[in-house]
This record gives structure tokens, sequence and C-alpha cells, in this order.
């Protein structure tokens, strides 16, 4: 695993909480590991509607300290899954699911049923991304 240039969400997301856990990065009184994770239906940044763009940039400011003028802003990973990561995530870390997850019709079921086993394997928290209102 490539410490500097992981390939996949999922290796990102493991490296994140591996760092997290020898750096003691939580957030304030808690053991919830300095992680943010989105979820997209893909990544071609060019093609998202406006909110999508502006709310995928406010976290990755927020994560990478732009935000704030402070020194001591914590810094937190930032992980965007879009529809193929999430199906890697499921055929790797929780392969029994995969099938109910694919029976699911409506996509914000699979999001939901993707922000428990996310944060149950990796920790962090997960942000809501919508196109609308």
């Amino acid at each position: 695993m490539d410490m500097r240039n992981p390939r996949e969400p999922a290796e990102a997301a493991h490296q994140a909480l591996e760092l997290a856990l020898r750096r003691g990065k939580f957030i304030g009184n808690s053991k919830i590991p300095m992680i943010i994770h989105q979820t997209w239906k893909d990544c071609q940044a060019n093609d998202w509607p406006q909110p999508i763009r502006e709310s995928v940039n406010a976290w990755i400011a927020a994560a990478t300290g732009e935000e704030s003028a402070a020194e001591d802003f914590p810094q937190m990973a930032y992980i965007l899954w879009d529809d193929e990561a999430v199906a890697r995530f499921f055929a790797l870390y929780e392969p029994e699911l995969w099938v109910p997850f694919n029976k699911l019709t409506l996509p914000v079921e699979k999001s939901d049923m993707f922000r428990v086993a996310v944060v149950k394997w990796f920790g962090g928290v997960v942000s809501l991304l919508r196109a609308s209102g």
C-alpha cells in the first residue's frame, strides 16, 4: 500500500484511519477519527451540479485547514466515494451485504447502508451531498 498515493477511496480510508490512530487525531472529546466521507455517483467534477461542487470544495477547504486562520486547526482526511468505489467497498469489506445492497431500489437507501458500513470500518463522519434543496 502506497501511503502517498492511495489508488482508491477504501485504501485512502484505511490509511487515514491508521494515521488517526497513530497520531491520536480524533474529533474533540471522542474516539471519532478525523475523517470526512462523502458519496456521489461519479468523480466527473466538470459534470456535477453546482451545489455538489460547492459542497465538495467546502469540505476540502475545511479538511485542509484553508477555512481557518488558526494554526492549530486540526486537519482531516477527506474521502469522496463514487458508485464504483462503494461497490468495491462492499465486495471487500461487507461481501455478505452485497446482494441485499443491490436489491435496494432507491439510491438514498444504498447511501444509507453505505454510510453505516463505512463508519463501522473506518470511523469518521459522513457528509451528505444533495444536488438540490
